[in-house]
C-alpha cells in the first residue's frame, strides 16, 4: 500500500496534489488498484467505496488478501511502498519505454 502524498510526490514532486489524487482514485476507472493508496498512516479513508458501493470493511478485506496485515484499523507500515520506491518504478518504466508507449526489446 501507499498514500495519496508519496504518488503526489512521486509523480510530481508536491504532496499538495494529495487530494487531486485521492479524487481520481475514487472517481477513475483507469486507476489501477485503488484500495492500496490509503491515508497517511494507513488509515483506510472513511468514505472508501468500490465501483458496487461497498465501503471501507472491502478495502481492508483486498488489502488483507493480498498479504497485508493490520495493527488495528491501521494497514502494516511493513507493506507500505514510498515515494521513493514509486519514483524508482516509474523511472525503470520509462527506461523501458520506447517513446511509443511500447516496452523495448531485450
Amino acid at each position: 500500500w501507499t498514500t495519496y502524498g508519496d504518488i503526489a510526490i512521486a509523480v510530481a514532486d508536491n504532496v499538495r496534489l494529495a487530494r487531486t489524487v485521492g479524487r481520481v482514485a475514487a472517481k477513475n476507472p483507469a486507476f489501477a488498484k485503488p484500495h492500496r493508496v490509503l491515508k497517511q498512516g494507513g488509515l483506510i479513508p472513511h468514505d472508501w467505496r468500490d465501483d458496487d458501493g461497498r465501503g471501507p470493511e472491502e478495502c481492508e478485506r483486498r488489502l488483507r488478501a493480498e498479504d497485508v496485515d493490520f495493527e488495528g484499523d491501521v494497514a502494516s507500515a511493513k507493506s507500505r511502498i514510498g515515494w521513493e520506491e514509486i519514483k524508482r518504478r516509474l523511472t525503470a518504466l520509462d527506461e523501458e519505454d520506447d517513446g511509443a508507449g511500447l516496452p523495448v526489446a531485450a
